[in-house]
């Protein structure tokens, strides 16, 4: 089973439909990737230090719109429930790696670039 980093745990709430969440959308890739240089430019420097901020906070740390900073706090919201959902998956052997984890393939990095997905789920154990 791997270890998911609070980074990994953001990326995947922000950009997972793994959860049912009616009321606000999963970012698309699109909208990752300009959220993660946004957070790369900030002080936070990593999605994990968006846990525990308010909305309020990241408007005025990230430039965001209250909007999409009221999206990302429902989003990260959903903390347990996702790892709920995990813990069901890890049951099965499927596990996740996100573009924030330090076993993300080099190659998709390098090949797809910002089309790189955010995440992916894997069945057994990631070599490459």
């Amino acid at each position: 089973m791997r270890t998911l980093t609070n980074d990994a745990l953001a990326t995947l709430l922000l950009t997972s439909n793994l959860i049912k969440q009616n009321e606000v959308k999963a970012f698309t890739l699109l909208q990752w990737n300009k959220l993660a240089r946004q957070i790369k430019d900030s002080t936070y420097k990593s999605p994990a230090e968006l846990f525990n901020k308010t909305s309020l906070a990241m408007m005025n740390d990230l430039f965001l719109d209250k909007e999409t900073a009221d999206r990302i706090v429902v989003r990260l919201e959903k903390a347990e429930l996702i790892l709920k959902e995990l813990e069901v998956l890890n049951s099965l052997g499927i596990s996740v790696v996100t573009r924030a984890d330090s076993d993300y393939p080099r190659f998709l990095r390098m090949r797809l670039k910002e089309q790189s997905p955010s995440h992916f789920f894997i069945l057994g154990i990631l070599k490459i």
